[in-house]
């Protein structure tokens, strides 16, 4: 489908007169990475719906269930209302005859002492409450946070040792910790390595192209060209993989991968060539004089 689409929006161009070879490729580039985009969504919205459809039936069954509860359970909460009822008013009436044998004896009551306050609940008025535990944790937390450099190379030593789902989380975790770092593009980049490694090509293509959109002037630029080329050639979208390489060969005649995009698409153009080849002319008719 999105080689008519392609082939529809170059005659389009080509009638208009107004098309170059770099705005074809950057179109072949773009419709194919908008099909894989697309098969993604649909793939994500079956998912959600079959999780929906599941969580439905189990709402459904934990309804019933709790019905059948809540009628044994209310009398159990009246009971327990009344006694929590009867409880305060014995405290009141103990608290009314401590304070009248105070004020008999002539003594004061004592001092509430702060040390015995539980962390986080708040002391008599004047008194602050002590910090509780995970106060202070998040206070250490913020005053230390992590080195960026550390967290990359731990990351990257997860990605080199071959555990790939851990090293992609790791990766992820530092993008969204340092968002615009001069190793950003690298975490992006080795994401989407993670994801070409186990064959995933569409989610490696999506990264690739992300390192392209938000990072340009980046130091992974060639090499996500590089790795476009060769994953969408690896899902059948050769036109898209060309666009790639060429524009890698391009506009950056001296990146060190040059020669293994020009060996991949001399590849793809040789295997296109039979196929446009085969195609016979069509024979036109001589008019009668």
């Amino acid at each position: 489908m999105n080689k008519k689409l392609l082939a529809l929006l170059t005659c389009i161009l080509l009638a208009s007169g107004c098309a170059t070879k770099s705005e074809m490729n950057d179109m072949s580039q773009r419709v194919g990475l908008l099909e894989v985009k697309t098969n993604q969504a649909l793939e994500k919205i079956r998912r959600e719906q079959a999780e929906i459809k599941a969580d439905l039936l189990d709402i459904r069954a934990n309804t019933q269930t709790i019905s059948g509860q809540l009628s044994s359970r209310t009398h159990e909460e009246e009971q327990k209302t009344s006694m929590e009822s009867s409880m305060v008013m014995q405290l009141q009436h103990m608290q009314q005859q401590v304070h009248a044998l105070e004020q008999m004896l002539g003594v004061s009551p004592p001092p509430a002492d702060a040390s015995t306050t539980p962390p986080g609940i708040p002391g008599p008025p004047g008194i602050p409450a002590p910090p509780s535990t995970e106060t202070q944790q998040m206070e250490q937390e913020a005053a230390q946070p992590p080195n960026m450099k550390q967290s990359y190379e731990a990351a990257f030593s997860l990605y080199k040792e071959g555990n790939l789902e851990a090293a992609r989380g790791a990766f992820e975790q530092f993008l969204a910790a340092y968002p615009r770092t001069e190793l950003s593009d690298n975490a992006l980049f080795w994401i989407g390595e993670t994801y070409y490694r186990t064959g995933n090509f569409k989610d490696a293509i999506v990264k690739y192209h992300e390192i392209i959109e938000k990072y340009p002037k980046g130091t992974k630029v060639p090499d996500a060209l590089l790795k476009l080329g060769l994953a969408f050639s690896m899902i059948g979208e050769d036109e898209a993989a060309i666009s790639s390489l060429k524009k890698l060969i391009e506009k950056y005649p001296d990146a060190p991968h040059v020669k293994a995009a020009q060996k991949k698409l001399e590849s793809l153009q040789a295997s296109a060539k039979p196929s446009s080849a085969g195609k016979k002319p069509k024979a036109t008719r001589k008019k009668s004089p």
